[in-house]
């Protein structure tokens, strides 16, 4: 029954965040704080040293590029709790070709590169999708 309910859980607020992040290109903290609460119910955790390059790395990058900080709290999240599937390889292939995609969908509609390009998608439905897999 838990089980059910986190899974079922788990997908709507993929969805909530998603849309969320396409209309507003924000990720309401409320969200994520309910998505740490359900992926808390089966942890899926990496080993301390991998997690904490990877969190670094997340953070200087993610500060650098500008990228918003919804997407680094998500991913600070995802890391943490299931680094066992977020730092998965395929997690990031499936990212890069959501994200590029997300690309040219921004640059056919807006006409430029420039501009907020919903990054959470990319993120949390690869994720999801992993995750349901696992």
């Amino acid at each position: 029954m838990l089980v059910v309910f986190s899974t079922g859980l788990l997908i709507l607020l993929t969805v909530t965040i998603t849309i969320s992040d396409i209309r507003f290109h924000r990720v309401p903290n409320a969200s994520l704080f309910f998505l740490a609460l359900t992926l808390l119910l089966n942890l899926n955790l990496a080993p301390p040293r991998p997690v904490a390059l990877s969190l670094a790395l997340v953070w200087v990058v993610g500060i650098v590029a500008k990228v918003g900080m919804g997407d680094i709290k998500l991913l600070t999240i995802l890391i943490t709790l299931q680094g066992e599937i977020a730092l998965d390889p395929k997690l990031w292939i499936l990212f890069t070709t959501i994200a590029g995609f997300s690309i040219v969908v921004h640059v056919v509609l807006k006409g430029s590169i420039r501009g907020e390009i919903a990054l959470a998608p990319a993120i949390i439905i690869p994720f999801t999708l992993l995750y349901l897999s696992f």
